[in-house]
Formats: structure tokens, C-alpha cells, sequence
């Protein structure tokens, strides 16, 4: 007996890439950025409710507020995008969420490299956390750079825009059948 329910051309399921893809993408764009900005407001907090006198000598500015802002925007900004990329299949979706993941890639690599680029001010003293958090600088720009190309990348390829696209076209299926000819 034939099962005639059979469809000549199968839903495409999710890539393992998309979905790694976006889980980096908010690990990296989303909980780094808010987990620094719950504790620079929390230690901020802690600090002002200490005596005076007991900090005498200890910098309790941490970030500036417009810093909080953009990395709370970006994170949110982010969040959203991504959260409809993994519950949405839509063309327009993967292509907003790709522009997305691009623009915090390139402002969170733009801020890194202007913090370093920025003279310490020998007002507060040099002190050896601030040359190692200069040092650290270059491993999380090569980081945050390696995890944008490699989500920009993955949401660009065939599989991925079939998985939005809900189908597959003819190309896709030739390119299918050549990748298991060639296995």
C-alpha cells in the first residue's frame, strides 16, 4: 500500500548552523553586554551606600549612562530579532536579523577599539588591571568579529535561506543530490 500524504517537495527543517547561530549571537550580543550592565549598577550601587570615607581613592564610575543606554538598545534590539528568527520563518526576519547581528558586530568592535585607542588618565593612578584589560581587548574583538562573520555567513547560505523561504527550489534540490553523489 503506497502513502499517498507523501510531499514531493519536504518542509526544510532548521540548520544545526541557524540554530548555533543564533544561540552565540545571544550569548555574545545579549547576556555579555546586560550581565556587565546589571553589575556595573549593582557594584554602582553598592559603592554609593558605603561610607565615603572607607572608598577614599577607589573610581565607582565604572561606565558612563550612555553606555548603559546603546548596550541595553543593542541587546534588546538583538533579543527580539533573534527570538523571531528562531520562531518566525520569514525571508524578511533572517535578512533583518542578519543586518542586526552585523550592526552590534561592528559597534561592540567599534567600542572595543576606541577604549583602547583612549589614554588612561594618570588622575586615578596606572594600575595593572587596566594594562590587562588592554591586553584582553584584541581577544575579544578577534571573538566578536569570528562569532559576526560566522553568523552573517551561516544565515547567508542555501540551507538557511530554504529554512526561511519554507520550501526548497529546484537549485536547491540539485544541490542536494550532487552533495550525496559526491559522498
Amino acid at each position: 500500500m503506497t502513502d499517498t500524504s507523501f510531499d514531493q517537495n519536504p518542509k526544510p527543517h532548521r540548520p544545526f548552523g541557524v540554530s548555533l547561530a543564533i544561540l552565540l549571537s545571544l550569548m555574545i550580543f545579549v547576556l555579555i553586554p546586560m550581565v556587565l550592565v546589571v553589575f556595573f549598577v549593582a557594584s554602582n550601587d553598592v559603592f554609593y551606600r558605603i561610607e565615603s570615607q572607607a572608598m577614599a581613592g577607589v573610581d565607582i564610575n565604572g561606565m558612563d549612562p550612555q553606555s548603559f543606554i546603546v548596550a541595553s538598545i543593542v541587546a534588546a534590539v538583538v533579543l527580539v530579532l533573534g527570538l523571531a528568527a528562531w520562531r518566525v520563518r520569514s525571508e524578511w526576519i533572517r535578512r533583518f536579523y542578519s543586518a542586526s547581528v552585523l550592526i552590534a558586530g561592528i559597534l561592540a568592535t567599534a567600542a572595543l577599539v576606541l577604549s583602547v585607542q583612549t589614554g588612561s588618565d594618570l588622575q586615578n593612578g596606572i594600575d595593572s588591571m587596566t594594562q590587562a584589560a588592554r591586553d584582553n581587548v584584541a581577544i575579544f574583538v578577534i571573538v566578536i568579529v569570528a562569532v559576526t562573520a560566522f553568523i552573517v555567513w551561516m544565515m547567508q547560505r542555501w540551507s538557511a535561506k530554504a529554512f526561511y523561504r519554507g520550501h526548497y527550489t529546484e537549485e536547491d534540490f540539485i544541490r542536494i543530490q550532487k552533495t550525496y553523489e559526491d559522498a
